[in-house]
């Protein structure tokens, strides 16, 4: 059932736009719409080359089939993101909201199911008495590369349809961009708390 879904999603996601006749009345009131729509969210932007919203599509469907997967491990992809966090060492609750980009209260219930399952542990702050820090444990530990290994299947899988280095070469130079991203944005926000 979960192929079926994939591959229904893969189509959907890969399905080329509808073709339109140029000089329709269909196609004129489209393109009229679309410029329009674009005014108004992107005022400076030219057109948008059509590969953004296919990237954009593949990553939601893929975000999709991570979900069902990290399912299949007992870990939900949420969980997986704080525990990825965490691979690094102990972090503050307050910090560990600000690097994972969620509100507290989410944090607190992502730890507490966490801390319920053994993946994680609070311990006394030695630089603040007062203060607690969360770490992984070694089943913490144990369920991340569980999840990792399941999802590098699922990468694996789908990249073997193409050009598997192309593919694992854009994801890398994607993953460098992003961690760079996150870097920043933790220090704009840790830069502006001061």
């Amino acid at each position: 059932m979960g192929q079926s879904k994939s591959r229904a999603n893969t189509q959907m996601m890969n399905a080329p736009e509808p073709a339109r006749r140029e000089g329709s009345d269909e196609a004129l009131e489209v393109e009229k719409a679309e410029s329009s729509l674009r005014i108004q969210t992107e005022p400076d932007a030219g057109p948008r080359d059509a590969r953004l919203s296919r990237a954009v599509r593949s990553i939601v469907c893929l975000a999709r089939e991570f979900e069902q997967q990290c399912r299949s491990v007992d870990v939900s992809l949420p969980q997986y993101r704080l525990l990825l966090f965490l691979r690094h060492g102990p972090e503050r609750a307050g910090e560990l909201a600000a690097k994972v980009a969620i509100k507290r209260p989410t944090l607190t219930a992502l730890v507490a199911g966490l801390e319920r399952d053994g993946h994680l542990r609070r311990v006394a702050d030695e630089s603040d008495g007062r203060g607690v820090r969360i770490e992984l444990t070694a089943t913490g530990l144990a369920a991340l590369e569980r999840v990792e290994a399941t999802l590098s299947n699922t990468i694996d899988r789908l990249s073997a349809a193409g050009d598997r280095q192309l593919i694992l070469d854009a994801f890398d130079q994607m993953a460098d961009i992003v961690d760079n991203e996150v870097t920043r944005r933790h220090r704009s926000k840790v830069g502006a708390k001061r």
